[in-house]
This record gives C-alpha cells, structure tokens and sequence, in this order.
C-alpha cells in the first residue's frame, strides 16, 4: 500500500502565510495605522444659525482649505492673497515670453502621498481627485552609489524597516557589526514630546557623524530632509523622526505617492474657486495687508471688519503682519515675541 505524505505548501506560500500573520499582529499591536486627533462633538450644530464671517489672510494649500469648511457651514469668508494667483507654494501663474509664447509656470514638483488622508478627501469634495496619477516608482538618483528604488519594499510596519535592506541603502552586518549604528534605533519610536526633548536640539548631519550612518543611508534621510526645505546641518532630528513616522515607518502606505496629471492651475485651483462659488465667499488677489487690528470682539484687516480671522500666511508673511499689529504686541507679547522669532526655512 502506498501512502501519499500530505501536500506541503512551497515556501513562498509559507513564506506569504507567516508574512500575513505577523502583519496582522503588528497592526493590531498598532490599533490600526490611522489615529483621529480630533474628536466631534455631533451635539453641536453643523451650521451656523446666523451668519458669521472670516477674514482669511494667505490663499495656499490651509487658507483655500480653511475657506471651504467655513463657506459650508454657513460663514461669508473672504482670501486675502498677496499674488495674484492662488496656491502658495503649489500655485501657478501665466507667463508670456518674447517669442509670444505663454505657458503656466509653477513652483516646482509636489507630491500627493497616500498618508495625506484630509489633503484627498479635499481633492475629492472640489472634484479635483480624478487629476491625481499614480508613480511607478520613488527613485533615488546617485553619482556614486547607484540608484535606490522603493516601489517593492513592504509596506507593513517593522518589515517596510527590514525590508529596505535589499535596496542597498543598508545592510544587515552594517545593523550587526557598527557599534554607533544601534543608536539608529532611536528612528524607530517618536514621541511628540520625548522625541523633541531629546532631540530638536540635535541636527540630522550631527547624529549621522555620532553613529556613523552608511553613506548610502545619509544620502536617503539627505533627500528626504530637504523634501522639507532644509540642508541637513540645519534639519532638526526630531523633525526627521517624525517626518520618519509619518511617511513611511508607522503607516501601511509605502512610500509611493501621486501627482496631479495637469498645471496645477487647471487640475487644484480652478475646482476650488468652483467649489467656493457655491458659497459666500470673496477671493482677493494681489492684496498685501498693510494692518490688522482688533475692535471689541471684531478683527479689521485694511479697514474690513471681520468676526473672526485665519493667518494662513507663510512664515515670512505672518511675522511680517504680526510685527506691524500693535493689537498681537500689546495684547499677547509673549506670542508677538515667539512668532516675530520664527526661523523661515530654506528656500
């Protein structure tokens, strides 16, 4: 008689089976990878009884958002903008040349990554979330290293960590044999509080030099430093702890993102000024605020009386109002002192 021995799963199935496990205890080990910061109060009202308005200083990504959620539920909100075009950063504005030629110009590439939970739901409520196109893959571009890919990395937590080892950004005898290399693990928690006390005073270029980080691994963290607008001798670690977290180490997204397929201009702004016609509301470019002030429970901005009032400025613009508003200098010194101290990042 023979007997069949019991079919045994290939090893990548095996493989997949523990895989999907220990996935499932880290994100129950987690509770899940999304934590609302905000609790709704559904006893309040959605919408006002009476009409209230807003006087919004900066037209970019927080003042248009900021515009939208107020106009629904009842208030009259009207943008201040500096330029003549919405956007801030992700603006774009027409420019004509010699020839007679004339194109949007924009700032530069931005990326939509999937982490960006209210920044879609946005897109989706505007209509402009049909414009957003996938990346085949984050590619990291160097002179002396090769080129370092992440669109096959794992996305789960702990093992998207493990997994970065086979892009050649670290090694496991690098984590094994280097002494200053466990001091990395300090990446693998943050704490909003802990996180900053230890380290914002510490600069990514400083920490690297201390555990003598691979250079191919200060060349990934270099990059991503500077998607926030800072060199590394500059970037505080805690920042980049959390950026960490928030990309790539505490979500099951990955590091891939997308792109609007189109000018900005056509594909974010033209939706959103649609979408805000449907409200009361004002938009005002090519407006500098030359005074804001407070009288009793109103805000004047250039001598509009307002019931409340947003600063969605940059970091530039809101010192600038702030040092030239007796009202935040006699009425809260110790903010006009913190926000007339902010450092601008880098260009």
């Amino acid at each position: 008689i023979k007997i069949r021995p019991p079919k045994l799963p290939s090893d990548v199935t095996l493989f997949m089976s523990i895989k999907s496990i220990i996935a499932k205890r880290i994100e129950k080990k987690l509770g899940g990878y999304k934590i609302q910061l905000n609790k709704i109060d559904s006893s309040l009202p959605e919408k006002l009884s009476k009409e209230k308005s807003v006087g919004i200083i900066g037209g970019g990504l927080a003042g248009v958002s900021a515009a939208i959620f107020l106009a629904e539920r009842g208030f009259s909100v009207k943008i201040f903008e500096r330029e003549k075009y919405l956007g801030g950063k992700v603006g774009s504005w027409p420019v004509k040349f010699d020839d007679g030629f004339s194109m949007q110009v924009e700032h530069g590439f931005h990326a939509f990554f999937r982490q960006y939970y209210n920044l879609r739901n946005l897109l989706k409520k505007i209509d402009s979330y049909k414009y957003l196109i996938p990346i085949d893959d984050y590619l990291i571009l160097t002179k002396d290293y090769g080129n370092f890919g992440f669109k096959d990395l794992d996305t789960v937590p702990v093992l998207n960590i493990l997994s970065m080892a086979k892009t050649g950004i670290y090694s496991y005898k690098d984590a094994m044999l280097n002494p200053g290399f466990r001091k990395m693990t300090s990446l693998l928690t943050y704490n909003s509080e802990k996180t900053f006390a230890k380290f914002d005073n510490v600069s990514f270029k400083d920490f690297a030099e201390e555990v003598k980080l691979p250079p191919e691994m200060q060349l990934m963290f270099t990059t991503f430093s500077r998607a926030f607008f800072a060199e590394p001798q500059y970037i505080s670690m805690a920042e980049l702890i959390k950026s960490f977290h928030s990309y790539f180490l505490s979500n099951d997204l990955g590091l891939l993102y997308d792109v609007l397929s189109d000018d900005f201009e056509d594909t974010l702004w033209k939706p959103a000024k649609n979408y805000l016609g449907k409200y009361k509301s004002t938009i005002s470019l090519d407006t500098k605020i030359t005074s804001f002030k407070k009288d009793g429970n109103q805000f004047i901005i250039n001598d509009e009386r307002f019931d409340y009032t947003i600063i969605a400025s940059d970091v530039k613009g809101t010192k600038s109002i702030i040092k030239n508003s007796d009202y935040f200098k006699n009425e809260h010194p110790a903010f006009f002192n913190q926000m007339t101290n902010l450092k601008q990042s880098q260009r």
